[in-house]
């Protein structure tokens, strides 16, 4: 079966989105790939990392490639998807909300940048219409108020703003504020896949109008990747393959990663379509070469056995290896995401889940399972997921114990959470470390830039 990946965005989302494509922060980054944000201090021989949470990471300099810091500006939190302005009362109130939201100035004020977007949707503004839809499905500056959320989706929507239509989708979806109706849902996924936003929507603006542009595209892939996945898993209406090949081939021309990687094998196992190997490792390799890890693996199997291409050994272990870096750097990048998470006790279970993923994914990689090196960087995730594990328990166990009035055992327990976490953050080292080794021992240059793409999630979360 074809893997899907879904990804949040969002008012809430750990990306902002900007003209620029980047977000406002102190990076650091190993020479490993590993991407670490927040407040970055030089120890002199290290660099101290204190990520949003709080959380501190600590990196000697030896393994780092870069260090890049925004003075001036703290990191800002993912908020409203900001156009450049244009000149009108729509728009100023608009980019007020947004300083609102963002925190931008010290202004952070949920309250006020809801009253400032409910003003400016008044005024006609789609994105601000869009955003008090996503404020009032999270409740953000207002109580959660799906029915809401709706109307806003719906308004925007009526405004060709794709993002809308695909939450919509997933509202039906899921049943949520809504009864849940999988036909209603497709309907919405596909006119999110085909909207594009209204030729006025922002004005003679060449940078607003481009930016939108690529955002709309992305809202059409996405959406017609879901409309393939939904077709060919049968989810809640009847299942279609051949369907769903038309999706994900769609969806595919638009650049999306996930529905290449499903079509390659929809072409691979003849599901739905003619089975072509041929045509299934071009594909395969198209999104291989851009660093979809399972395509990576798949691609590997095909060098080494001479499906739909010439037998190349040499070629096999290359993409192998190349698939084997792209596994333990979508680990350390989950890892750095579930730091700046608040809701710390479910951190095992969050890093549990990439472990088991990342295990997954490496028993497809069978010409490196005697791999000396590979096997200990595997050994050590799955250390730091025992040591995420035992932080948190013990750290729940020292609240009890505080509670019941045993200090003695409360301050055990403590001790305890200070020694895993060391051990944790000591792992957290060694596996950035261990990155580094295998790249030189396998002789693969830096490959930082591919996207890690081998999460299996088959949760929709919705665009925001």
């Amino acid at each position: 079966m074809p893997r899907t990946t879904r990804r949040t965005f969002g008012l809430l989302g750990l990306v902002l989105l900007t003209i620029s494509g980047t977000a406002l922060a102190d990076v650091l980054v190993t020479k490993s790939g590993g991407k670490w944000e927040g407040t970055i201090t030089d120890k002199g021989d290290s660099y101290q990392v204190e990520t949003p949470s709080g959380s501190k990471m600590t990196f000697p300099k030896s393994v780092v490639a870069e260090v890049t810091r925004e003075p001036g500006e703290a990191a800002r939190k993912p908020g409203t998807s900001r156009a450049p302005s244009i000149d009108t009362e729509g728009q100023r109130l608009f980019d007020e909300g947004t300083k609102f939201l963002e925190g931008a100035e010290g202004q952070r004020d949920a309250r006020k940048g809801l009253r400032c977007m409910q003003e400016s949707a008044a005024m006609g503004h789609v994105v601000a219409m869009f955003n008090l839809g996503t404020m009032y499905s999270e409740g953000v500056g207002t109580d959660q108020n799906t029915k809401a959320a709706i109307v806003w989706y719906q308004k925007a929507a009526e405004k060709r703003e794709p993002r809308a239509a695909y939450n919509l989708g997933l509202m039906f979806a899921n049943g949520s504020g809504v009864a849940k109706n999988m036909a209603t849902a497709v309907e919405w996924f596909k006119k999110a896949a085909e909207m594009n936003y209204e030729n006025n929507a922002f004005g003679t603006d060449a940078g607003a109008v481009e930016w939108y542009k690529q955002v709309a595209e992305e809202a059409n892939a996405r959406a017609s990747q879901t409309v393939g996945r939904i077709y060919y898993n049968g989810d809640g209406i009847p299942k279609n393959r051949e369907e769903a090949a038309k999706w994900f081939r769609r969806a595919a021309d638009l650049g999306n990663l996930e529905a290449t990687y499903n079509l390659g094998t929809m072409y691979y196992e003849g599901w739905g379509v003619p089975k072509d190997a041929g045509k299934a490792f071009a594909l395969l390799l198209a999104a291989a070469n851009k660093g979809h890890g399972w395509s990576m693996a798949t691609v590997a199997k095909m060098y080494q056995n001479g499906e739909g291409t010439r037998a190349d050994p040499a070629k096999a272990l290359e993409m192998s290896r190349k698939a084997a870096l792209n596994s333990l750097k979508f680990f350390m990048s989950s890892i750095t995401e579930q730091a700046d998470r608040s809701d710390s006790g479910n951190l095992p279970n969050r890093i549990g889940d990439a472990h088991n993923n990342l295990q997954s994914f490496a028993g497809q990689l069978p010409l490196l399972k005697e791999d000396g090196w590979f096997r200990v960087a595997l050994l050590t995730a799955k250390v730091i997921h025992e040591a995420a594990k035992a932080a948190v328990a013990s750290e729940d166990a020292a609240g009890r114990e505080t509670l019941g009035g045993n200090s003695a055992l409360a301050a055990l327990f403590r001790r305890n959470a200070s020694e895993a976490t060391a051990s944790l953050t000591k792992n957290v080292k060694e596996l950035d470390n261990l990155i580094v080794t295998l790249r030189a021992q396998w002789g693969l240059a830096d490959t930082s830039t591919d996207s890690l793409s081998i999460d299996p999630k088959t949760d929709d979360t919705s665009w925001r």
